[in-house]
């Protein structure tokens, strides 16, 4: 009994991440990678339209790089680990068929919530892609 305490603790802990990107912050931990932020992305214009995952750059960091590569090749919506600190990164879309999708470039007519829903797909694919990775 004492064994499921941690295990129930450690999922409780994904109940907490929104759930448009709570795939993809598991399949990132899958990979020795912490995390310790991440939003599905809102339409609120206080707040990121679009997905990100913010993770520190330990563990398999290289093979995360390689899956990131990998998937973008075969991919509509781009995505790319931007630097933050020496220790810590951010993991966001790039493109969506071809044209930036920064929250700060777009005006509020160009973020639509059907993008935002392609995004929030496209988490999941990226998710998947580096579960396969990991066998």
């Amino acid at each position: 009994m004492e064994n499921d305490f941690p295990r129930a603790e450690y999922a409780k802990s994904y109940m907490r991440i929104d759930p448009k990107v709570r795939s993809l912050v598991y399949a990132i931990n899958n990979f020795g990678i912490r995390t310790y932020g991440s939003c599905e992305g809102h339409m609120n214009m206080r707040r990121h339209r679009h997905p990100w995952v913010s993770l520190h750059t330990d563990g398999n960091i290289k093979l995360l790089d390689y899956g990131i590569e990998e998937f973008n090749r075969v991919n509509f919506v781009q995505w790319e680990r931007r630097p933050g600190t020496i220790e810590s990164s951010t993991l966001q879309p790039l493109t969506y068929l071809g044209m930036c999708i920064y929250s700060c470039s777009e005006t509020r007519e160009e973020a639509t919530q059907e993008k935002l829903n392609e995004l929030r797909v496209s988490a999941d694919m990226l998710a998947e892609f580096l579960n396969s990775l990991r066998g």
